[in-house]
């Protein structure tokens, strides 16, 4: 699989064009849970490798308690931290660890401010990290910190997801 060179430095215009539509194919393309919790582009800061996204939560993403999932924050994480370094990595980068902090819960009908920054860009993994604060009161609701891989192990992923070509697995009889 090529994949193109990775950009070292692009400015606001250019990651926000690579962000907004990476974010709307996805949407456009999926009904997973990039989807359902449907990130909403704030702002980008090419020469810091800094992006916002907010998201509103909703009665689905809440914990037995009322008060928004802890899964559900860590996905927002994934989705911001990905959508920011995927840019930087000429293209999917899968996770390969993500460490969330929970600090404050996080009420039904908030709107979180997820900001990603990139800390270190190397030549096969990049390390991220993420805040997220709640709109209506400022309050610092949870921290991450991931690191994801700049190389996708092709053979990998094709031997996980490629099936026999439909000749060969069906007979006549």
């Amino acid at each position: 699989m090529n994949r193109p060179e990775r950009p070292i430095t692009m400015n606001n215009t250019e990651l926000e064009h690579l962000t907004r539509d990476a974010t709307c194919h996805i949407l456009r393309t999926t009904k997973g849970i990039v989807a359902m919790v449907h990130p909403d582009f704030v702002c980008c800061d090419a020469d810091k490798r800094e992006l916002t996204f907010a998201f509103s939560t909703t009665d689905w993403e809440m914990s037995p308690a009322g008060l928004l999932h802890g899964g559900i924050l860590s996905t927002m994480f994934d989705i911001s931290l990905g959508a920011l370094i995927s840019p930087y990595a000429g293209g999917f980068a899968p996770t390969i660890q993500l460490t969330v902090t929970f600090l404050a819960p996080v009420p039904l009908g908030e709107t979180l401010h997820i900001h990603a920054k990139i800390v270190s860009l190397g030549k096969s993994v990049i390390h991220a990290e993420a805040s997220a604060v709640v709109q209506g009161t400022g309050k610092l609701a949870a921290t991450g910190k991931g690191i994801y891989s700049v190389k996708i192990w092709k053979s990998k992923l094709e031997e996980a997801v490629s099936f026999p070509e439909p000749s060969a697995r069906f007979t006549a009889v």
